[in-house]
């Protein structure tokens, strides 16, 4: 019962006397609708009631499982109560293969998909010799011989140029910022008028450090400095124009903003209902670019949004966008693997190289060793810069 278990929640709490007061007889039903709900107040979009995340055979319910039934039966009863459909219907928890939803939650993933498939479909029909042109003004012409051919830098900006979507993903000094202000550059480069460029961030302070990032990346860039400086920085609320009371956000699919590009940093502290507002209040022909570390600063709400998109990339970019990358300079060869179709994964581009500290160095041994999961190699890492008393580069 649920005065058994030691952690709670108010969602849990109420949700579980809400189906008991409305008639839901079977027990087990109740603990899933509680289950679902703690779920999500630990940060979880939703329940997988079966496999390796409910361990020993129970539901998971952060630190408490309830003895439940799981497999073809707990199936079956969660699929006989009223307050339970499958994809496409209507009730307060959706079960959609092994994992169990709050409507609201699956909803929010299904509308995100959508914006995602719709903006990641397809490339823009801006010319290969266009875009060689601006990365040979932005990054300079020596980029394009054997030694700058293929840098993912250059890569990011061409991709910006053909996608309607850009990820750009990398961890502390690989330059994202760095990046992101040639990446614009490029863009006013390629544009028949002076696009309307607004840059937001979670939290104020990383708006702030993203406007002075970009100005300062600009005053190398003499030509492009005065459009990238005058852009303004805000809260991601407050470029939606949160309004209190209840009223939600002044910009909506319904009226969406007018901005032609929009660059959002720290995208992996954006939780998933923020993320699907943010998709939906831009416009179709809008580039959008996220920037973030998909190993960090994890959103305080439910989802992890970042990590789970980024997470489509790595297998190489597909045939047409590799052929324009390559045309363009931006790639010296293809990959050894190719996606299938130009879809999300033609999306994402990782920056490796840090410009902070040697991947061969301590910190950057160690970091590797953190990333890939393997403890001993992080301790002998540690042990090795402890010997010399240094973690250095």
């Amino acid at each position: 019962m649920m005065d058994d278990a030691p952690v709670n929640s108010g969602l849990a709490r109420h949700l579980y006397d809400l189906l008991r007061r409305r008639g839901e007889n079977d027990e087990f039903v109740r603990q899933a609708a509680a289950a679902v709900a703690r779920a999500v107040a630990d940060g979880h979009v939703c329940l997988p009631i079966d496999g390796p995340d409910a361990a020993g055979g129970r539901m998971y319910w952060g630190d408490y499982e309830p003895p439940l039934p799981l497999g073809d039966d707990g199936i079956a009863r969660l699929l006989a109560s009223p307050w339970v459909c499958v994809p496409g219907g209507r009730a307060p928890l959706v079960l959609a293969g092994r994992r169990l939803y709050l409507y609201r939650y699956w909803d929010y993933e299904q509308r995100l998909a959508r914006c995602l498939l719709r903006r990641a479909t397809g490339l823009t029909t801006v010319g290969a010799g266009a875009v060689a042109a601006a990365l040979d003004d932005v990054f300079g012409v020596e980029a394009t011989g054997a030694a700058g051919a293929g840098d993912s830098q250059r890569i990011a900006a061409a991709v910006a140029a053909w996608k309607r979507l850009a990820v750009i993903c990398g961890g502390p000094g690989t330059g994202k910022t760095f990046t992101v202000a040639r990446l614009l550059a490029v863009a006013l480069r390629l544009a028949a008028s002076p696009p309307r460029i607004a840059l937001a961030a979670p939290t104020g302070k990383a708006a702030a450090r993203l406007r002075e990032s970009i100005r300062e990346a600009a005053a190398s860039l003499p030509l492009a400095e005065k459009a990238l400086a005058a852009a303004q920085a805000s809260t991601i609320h407050r470029l939606l124009g949160w309004q209190p009371r209840g009223r939600g956000f002044r910009y909506h699919r319904d009226n969406p903003l007018a901005v032609d590009i929009l660059v959002v940093d720290e995208a992996s502290m954006v939780d998933l209902p923020l993320m699907v507002k943010l998709f939906e209040a831009v416009r179709d022909d809008c580039r959008l670019i996220l920037l973030g570390d998909r190993h960090q600063l994890a959103s305080v709400e439910s989802g992890r949004v970042l990590a789970d998109i980024s997470s489509g990339g790595g297998d190489g970019f597909s045939g047409p966008l590799t052929a324009r990358l390559m045309e363009c300079g931006a790639m010296a060869s293809p990959p050894e693997a190719a996606a299938a179709d130009s879809g999300l994964g033609d999306c994402i581009v990782t920056l490796t190289r840090s410009y902070r500290f040697s991947g061969t160095g301590a910190i950057g041994r160690l970091a590797a060793a953190v990333l890939s999961g393997e403890p001993e190699r992080a301790t002998a890492a540690l042990a090795a810069a402890d010997a010399i008393g240094y973690v250095g580069a």
